[in-house]
């Protein structure tokens, strides 16, 4: 799973020694496990254990809880259109591993 240096990394912080910076983006970072629970399934870290798509949609969910400065109209459309894809994605395979067939 994502660790809040994976986030840094990705976000781009590079002073996680300052406390607010690091309690903001733990905080962020929590929500967004959540948010891939409820979005995907809780039972995606054991079913997907080590799927990339996994850890990327938890990363993208950590920028938009962290960062409340918006890219521009196409920069945001192109994040959105990766998230749900990810999230469609996700959300067929662990369907399909379970043994529910396609329903989604």
């Amino acid at each position: 799973m994502v660790t809040i240096n994976d986030a840094a990394q990705h976000i781009g912080i590079d002073y996680l020694d300052d406390e607010m910076t690091r309690a903001n983006l733990q905080r962020a970072l929590d929500s967004a496990i959540y948010r891939l629970y409820g979005a995907v399934g809780r039972d995606v870290e054991s079913i997907l254990q080590g799927d990339p798509r996994v850890d990327q949609l938890v990363l993208i969910y950590t920028e938009e809880g962290y960062d409340n400065h918006p890219g521009s109209a196409k920069q945001d459309a192109a994040k959105n259109h990766l998230r749900d894809n990810l999230e469609l994605q996700l959300k067929l395979e662990l369907s399909i591993l379970k043994g529910g067939g396609a329903d989604v």
